[in-house]
Order: C-alpha cells, then sequence, then structure tokens
C-alpha cells in the first residue's frame, strides 16, 4: 500500500516537472516572475530596514547589557518596526527590561516622538532617559525612508514585521490541482518556497523509499523549476503585489517566451 502511495507521489511530482513552464502574458504571470520583480522593488527597503535594525540596536543595546546586567529596571530594543499605515510614517520601538518582559514602546512619526504602556516613574534612571535620546535620535532617519514609500505606493498600508507581517505583504499560490502551495511574503521573498500541500504527501515525500530515496529531495532541488510552473492571475493580486506589477509590467513582458 506505501508503495502504491509513494509510485503515485512520483508520477504526480515527474508530471508537474515535464509541464509545460508557464508564460507570464497579460492575464497571468508564473511565481517565479513574479517573485523576482517583487525581489527587485522590494530589495533596497528589506536590505536597508534588516541591516540598519540590526546594527542600530546593537549599538543602543551594548552599553545597556554592562549597566543593567544586576538592575531589572534598564531597557534593551526588542524589536524595531517600521510601517505605513492610514498614509503615515510610523516606526514601533518595542522596549523590553533585563528580565526580557515588555517595558512599553515608543512610536516615531513626523509629528514627534511618544511613549506608549510606558512605566516613565519605574524606568526613570540617567541610564534610561540616554537610552531612550539614542533610541529616537537613531530611528528617526526611517522617517525618510518610510515617506520615500509612501509617495510611491499612496493609499497602501505595508509593516515591516518578521513576526507579523502585514496582510499586503503575504501571498498564497496553490497548483490548479491543489497539489502545490507556496507562501510569499515582501518581507522576506529569498524564502519563497513551493511545497507539497497535502500533509499526507508531505509524509511520504519525507520519509525514505527504497525505491526513490526520499521524493521531497525533488521537491527541494527543482524548486525553481516548480515556481515557474505556478500560476498567478494579475486580477486576484492584493493592492501591493499589484502595484508592483503595474510599475514592472515592462520588464515582465521580457521574460515571455520568444
Amino acid at each position: 500500500m506505501k508503495e502504491n502511495r509513494e509510485d503515485d507521489l512520483y508520477k504526480r511530482i515527474v508530471e508537474k516537472l515535464d509541464s509545460e513552464e508557464i508564460e507570464s502574458n497579460s492575464e497571468y504571470i508564473n511565481l517565479y516572475d513574479l517573485v523576482n520583480l517583487c525581489h527587485e522593488e522590494m530589495k533596497s527597503y528589506n536590505d536597508y530596514f534588516s541591516e540598519n535594525i540590526k546594527s542600530r540596536s546593537k549599538k543602543i543595546n551594548n552599553p545597556s547589557r554592562v549597566h543593567g546586567f544586576f538592575n531589572e529596571n534598564i531597557l534593551f530594543i526588542h524589536d524595531v518596526i517600521p510601517e505605513v499605515i492610514n498614509d503615515k510614517s510610523i516606526v514601533n520601538i518595542i522596549f523590553e527590561n533585563s528580565n526580557e518582559r515588555y517595558a512599553g514602546e515608543m512610536e516615531i512619526t513626523n509629528d514627534g516622538v511618544r511613549l506608549l504602556n510606558f512605566d516613565e516613574k519605574k524606568y526613570n534612571n540617567n541610564q534610561n532617559i540616554v537610552f531612550l535620546d539614542k533610541c529616537s535620535e537613531s530611528f528617526k532617519v526611517f522617517l525618510k525612508v518610510l515617506d520615500y514609500f509612501r509617495n510611491n505606493y499612496r493609499g497602501i498600508d505595508f509593516r515591516w514585521d518578521r513576526n507579523h507581517p502585514s496582510d499586503n505583504a503575504k501571498l498564497d499560490v496553490y497548483s490548479d490541482d491543489k497539489m502545490l502551495h507556496a507562501s510569499v511574503n515582501l518581507g522576506d521573498l529569498k524564502h519563497t518556497f513551493v511545497n507539497l500541500n497535502s500533509f499526507d504527501d508531505i509524509l511520504i515525500a519525507t520519509s525514505r523509499s527504497s525505491k526513490y530515496g526520499i521524493l521531497y529531495d525533488y521537491i527541494e532541488f527543482y524548486n525553481e523549476a516548480l515556481q515557474k510552473r505556478l500560476k498567478v492571475n494579475i486580477n486576484d493580486l492584493n493592492p501591493m503585489y499589484r502595484e508592483i506589477y503595474n510599475k514592472n509590467e515592462n520588464t515582465v513582458s521580457l521574460t515571455k517566451k520568444q
């Protein structure tokens, strides 16, 4: 029985790989082309925020690590989330204390800086005052990048949050027979991956077979080829993806078969 299921899955995977690539046109675009378009459009934003959040947070947190070793009332940066919402640029800085417990937030906008859910009495010491000033000064530069994004994508909300990406950032793509599935995240495009959609198929594919080895190896090795065989209806794209497509429609024509 197991052998029959392995044979069936192997056959279906090979049939997918032997099928014609989806030719991107005015109605459909294959997943591979769409991800490449999005990558070119989003790379500068994603790289800027990713690299600067990491480096600036580390630089600000390091002095606090020294002073806060024996003091639970010393603040640290837990996360930084840039976003555009309701046509407004916002940088949210989430704080934690030395016990890694939530300690409030700082919201930076073009109108100024404010603290949210913040216990000023508890964290009112010189170390934290210097820390908060550094946070404000270091991350307000993000507003220029957010303003640039906002002017290019008017009326579209977006959030750079690795744990809770905005709805506009997400796209789920399925093959017509629902055998394959891919989740796309505009904030993390390099990890776009086509997977088997059925849990039963995944169990079979990840179990070693005496006849086929591990079938999941085909999914991993030929993932780029599978992306070229998944089609996305352009009319079904959410506003953010549709805007990226519209901005780069001429580039799509270069991917069509000659």
